[in-house]
């Protein structure tokens, strides 16, 4: 009994492990397209080409999305996570 026991806390452990691990890589690729979007944004403002037609639409997203990363970012690295988590649980078990 004791052996099958360890080997389910083995497996629960694993799958933890992987699925921080699929959250860090989906997290990371979503950090590096917020600082190339903002990376854009600035070129954009530099240039003095931020303000008028398409150019514009392009910076806002840009400066947009760079923030949405931003604050995602905080979330997802502050304890509120496990709160939001947790949250989102108790919502999908009713």
């Amino acid at each position: 009994m004791n052996e099958e026991l360890k080997e389910t806390t083995l497996k629960v452990a694993d799958y933890s492990n992987e699925e921080r691990k699929k959250l860090t890589k989906k997290m990371h690729v979503l950090f590096l397209l917020g600082a190339i979007a903002s990376a854009l944004f600035i070129i954009l403002d530099l240039m003095g080409t931020a303000d008028t037609g398409l150019t514009e639409t392009i910076a806002s997203f840009a400066l947009g999305f760079s923030f949405g990363m931003l604050v995602v970012g905080v979330i997802v690295t502050s304890r509120y996570m496990i709160k939001i988590r947790k949250f989102k649980q108790r919502l999908l078990n009713r």
